[in-house]
């Protein structure tokens, strides 16, 4: 049984942590105090040995993440922008839907309704008050949909049919992840242009959200919240014999809350810098407020 999961990295670490892998093309370098990951699965055959779409998987890494002052946020903010950017340099966008994914009552799985709470949200004002924004401000929506067990509708049937009336050139996504490493919770950020299927981590699949199912290209963020107990018995040996009670338990850093708060700040920063020219934290702030 396979090492549960939601990270390209750490697919990649479980199934081939030494050897190069055919069709799938890694770079990694270390910014200020950040370990950044760049994945790129070129085929289907390289996809299926990981099981993840093709595509581009950016991870950043760094223990920083868990600070709550305002400089280390301010960093992590500007490289999540930088990062972002560069997935975004080949599309042609004006505006952009953003998704926050997930149940705001389970702090575990908040991180995308509080990303949601701190995102520029544009669209209203520059529909109905155009003079009131600058040209470099784009029109900015946003959702937090809810999860099946309290909407009874698939979270995917909600975004698209929102995103089939609103037509928005670009839609972000943002969930919490599953990982198997308790080292990578809330130190970790992945994002990616394949899209997602909510609750896969936690063996919950959803219906895949993606530029295929929208038909409009889709930037995915997350960060890892949980791991399952039986990763962590495991030691990260995928060969340790299952016990009959240990894949039912998830596991969450007991300070979840603090780190969520931090996280979504960094997220909900990077992405409002990385759609709207000429800003900073203080713009965002005052508008926020």
């Amino acid at each position: 049984m396979n090492l549960r999961t939601d990270l390209a990295l750490e697919e990649r670490e479980n199934r081939n942590p030494k050897g190069p892998s055919r069709g799938v093309v890694i770079n990694k370098k270390n910014i200020d105090n950040t370990v950044i990951t760049r994945i790129e699965i070129k085929n289907q055959k390289a996809a299926e040995g990981l099981k993840k779409p093709v595509g581009r998987y950016i991870t950043l890494e760094s223990e920083d993440f868990k600070l709550s002052d305002p400089e280390s946020i301010k960093k992590a903010s500007y490289l999540l922008k930088s990062e972002l950017l560069k997935l975004m340099k080949d599309l042609s966008f004006s505006s952009a839907l953003i998704v926050g994914l997930g149940n705001r009552s389970i702090t575990s799985d908040s991180l995308g309704p509080k990303v949601v709470a701190k995102t520029m949200v544009t669209r209203h004002i520059k529909n109905y008050m155009p003079g009131h924004l600058d040209s470099d401000i784009l029109p900015v929506s946003a959702i937090s949909p809810g999860v099946l067990g309290i909407t009874g509708i698939e979270t995917n049937d909600i975004i698209g049919a929102v995103s089939q009336k609103l037509k928005p050139q670009l839609v972000i996504l943002i969930d919490a992840l599953a990982s198997s490493s308790p080292g990578r919770l809330a130190t970790t950020i992945q994002i990616t242009d394949t899209g997602i299927s909510p609750g896969s981590g936690v063996g919950n699949n959803r219906g895949e959200i993606s530029r295929y199912t929208l038909n409009t290209p889709v930037i995915a963020i997350g960060v890892p919240t949980v791991v399952d107990l039986l990763s962590i018995v495991r030691g990260g040996n995928p060969d340790t014999p299952d016990s009959s009670y240990e894949k039912d338990y998830f596991v969450t850093p007991k300070e979840i809350d603090r780190l969520i708060e931090n996280l979504s700040k960094i997220i909900a920063n990077g992405i409002n810098l990385s759609l709207h020219k000429n800003i900073d934290l203080e713009y965002i702030e005052s508008f926020i407020s």
